[in-house]
């Protein structure tokens, strides 16, 4: 039997969402899901929205509304879960696919958070 020597290292990631994400601890807390409205609405930790367009994700768009309320939080809040459509979508990809101007607006407001706790 052999053993390895190297040590494991945890490396910080180079991502600057995964760096928000993880190191400002920000997790989803829930989910509202408006179909007639083409919309899924994203609630996070800090009290931000992210609104998207239901739409954006095909197999979202085209469940049932009990498929869609089947829903779970995984990952200590960094996806969903719906176990029904065998889909899970992540925070990282919600925080992506947001238009550009409200991505903006939230990942300022959360690093303005972060530099408030720091000081």
């Amino acid at each position: 039997m052999s053993t390895s020597k190297r040590k494991i290292v945890n490396h910080p990631s180079s991502d600057s969402l995964d760096r928000l994400i993880y190191e400002h601890h920000v997790y989803i807390k829930g989910v509202a899901i408006l179909k007639k409205f083409d919309k899924l609405i994203v609630v996070l930790n800090t009290n931000h929205i992210l609104n998207l367009n239901l739409s954006s994700f095909p197999s979202l768009k085209s469940a049932s509304d009990k498929e869609l309320g089947s829903w779970s939080v995984v990952g200590k809040g960094i996806g969903i879960h719906w176990k029904d459509l065998d889909e899970a979508l992540s925070l990282k990809g919600f925080i992506r696919s947001i238009e550009p101007r409200q991505r903006r607006t939230v990942v300022s407001k959360l690093r303005r958070k972060e530099e408030m706790m720091l000081a």
